[in-house]
């Protein structure tokens, strides 16, 4: 089965898909916001620039999964957990992406499998929202002479005209699952789809040259400091966090923590910082049942001055704190009643 069509355009423009029984279709605020599900990846996605809602389109090929998104300026980090491999792609260009410390080349596939480690982001001053595609690839389903699993995410350079045949195929393929969900009713018939995509994606790599893995710099010793300076910002939440603190807890110069920020992240320490704290204000808004003011949030976070802090709370999260906390008690009561 062959769903392939011509389109002018790369642009996925998710939200206006209906989810199916083989499409699931979800627009967030943010990562938050999303429903529990199994299997995930181990891939933490964290948006860094907000103005711009988010969209997944998952797909559902027998075990294989092709997702579709638009997402804004994001961080993507942590290592692959499944028994799965990944491919992933920008569906337009130009696509703006940073992985492994490096700019990812237009016509590039991004490989990952079991254990690889993902160190990627979308810069801050990229467009609102881009496209892009990954492909969840069972270890049972990786094809003879598919590349092994490396310790860090490998690129890919292959052909253009290649890689926008498969686009199409993916953007289709994605668009069918909406429109036409009886044509993937057959287990038969998701399975073989499945294996199309799977074999486009493998024809393209049998003629492709692999990136030089990581900038100069960029190692696995550098992700592990990322950790570190992470495990740091946790325990001094509540406190001012300087540059200077953070360089002497890991026993490194002040340069060397700047560098690594901008290296694997694209963004100085204290952005890092202020988006740390106000995501983990808001998961505790969301998810803290002790958490009943919006003051409690914000002291336990760092931020003394409430007013000032709601105000980039809205220009973040596109809500005030407490409408945020108001959401929350109201989930809370549905939740209760459903259960009473």
């Amino acid at each position: 089965m062959n769903p392939e069509g011509r389109h002018s355009t790369f642009s996925m423009e998710l939200a206006t898909l209906q989810g199916s029984n083989v499409l699931d279709v979800e627009t967030v605020e943010d990562s938050m916001d999303l429903k529990p599900a199994e299997g995930r990846s181990g891939i933490d996605w964290t948006p860094i620039a907000h103005g711009a809602r988010s969209t997944f389109a998952v797909v559902h090929l027998g075990p294989l999964r092709l997702l579709g998104a638009n997402l804004p300026p994001s961080l993507f980090e942590g290592t692959i957990r499944e028994a799965r491999y990944t491919v992933w792609l920008g569906m337009e260009d130009p696509h703006r992406s940073v992985v492994n410390g490096m700019p990812l080349p237009d016509a590039a596939l991004v490989l990952g499998g079991p254990g690889s480690r993902c160190q990627s982001y979308w810069p801050i001053d990229a467009k609102p929202a881009q496209a892009a595609a990954a492909l969840f690839i069972p270890a049972e389903l990786r094809p003879a002479g598919w590349p092994d699993a490396a310790p860090l995410l490998t690129v890919h350079l292959v052909d253009p005209a290649g890689l926008q045949r498969l686009r199409q195929h993916l953007r289709a393929t994605i668009r069918l699952a909406s429109a036409q969900p009886e044509r993937f009713a057959a287990d038969g018939d998701r399975r073989a789809m499945g294996a199309e995509v799977v074999a486009r994606v493998a024809n393209l790599l049998a003629t492709a040259t692999v990136q030089t893995q990581a900038k100069p710099g960029f190692s696995r010793a550098c992700i592990e400091m990322l950790d570190q300076i992470d495990r740091f910002i946790v325990k001094r939440l509540d406190r001012p966090i300087l540059l200077g603190d953070v360089a002497d807890a890991l026993r490194v110069a002040p340069r060397t923590v700047h560098n690594i920020m901008k290296l694997t992240r694209g963004m100085t320490l204290q952005t890092y910082v202020t988006i740390f704290r106000m995501r983990s204000a808001r998961r505790h808004l969301l998810r803290t049942e002790d958490c009943d003011l919006v003051k409690q949030a914000a002291l336990r976070h760092g931020f003394v001055h409430l007013g000032r802090f709601a105000q980039a709370y809205a220009r973040f999260f596109g809500e005030t704190p407490s409408t945020t906390l108001a959401r929350r008690r109201v989930e809370g009561n549905k939740a209760e009643n459903a259960g009473s």
